[in-house]
């Protein structure tokens, strides 16, 4: 993505072991702040509760985005970080915005 404000992102599958039920499953205790309300997103079939936070630091920024799912009486978590910087701490048309639903389609299909 040269050319664009996109740094580096991360993708990551658990089961949350320590989560038993459903309420416990998607009870996401993420930094805040939280963005938005919770949304349901099926992947592959599974219906997950998606969260998303974000975070700043010094013209830095990352998106998270968690999905969580109760399935078959286990938790799962998946989990996207995406790291960028603010186009506007670059000279003018040097730098444009990525397209951050194309990264988590390519997470979605991992």
């Amino acid at each position: 993505m040269r050319g664009t404000n996109f740094q580096a992102a991360t993708f990551s599958v658990s089961e949350l072991k320590a989560a038993t039920t459903q309420a416990e499953c998607l009870k996401v205790e993420e930094p805040p702040p939280h963005v938005g309300s919770a949304r349901k997103e099926i992947v592959n079939g599974v219906t997950f509760t998606v969260i998303e936070t974000d975070g700043i630091a010094s013209g830095n920024l990352i998106d998270g985005y968690v999905y969580r799912s109760f399935h078959r009486d286990k938790c799962y978590e998946l989990d996207v970080r995406i790291a960028f910087s603010n186009p506007a701490n670059a000279d003018p048309g040097t730098m444009k915005n990525f397209d951050v639903k194309a990264v988590i389609s390519v997470s979605n299909r991992c």
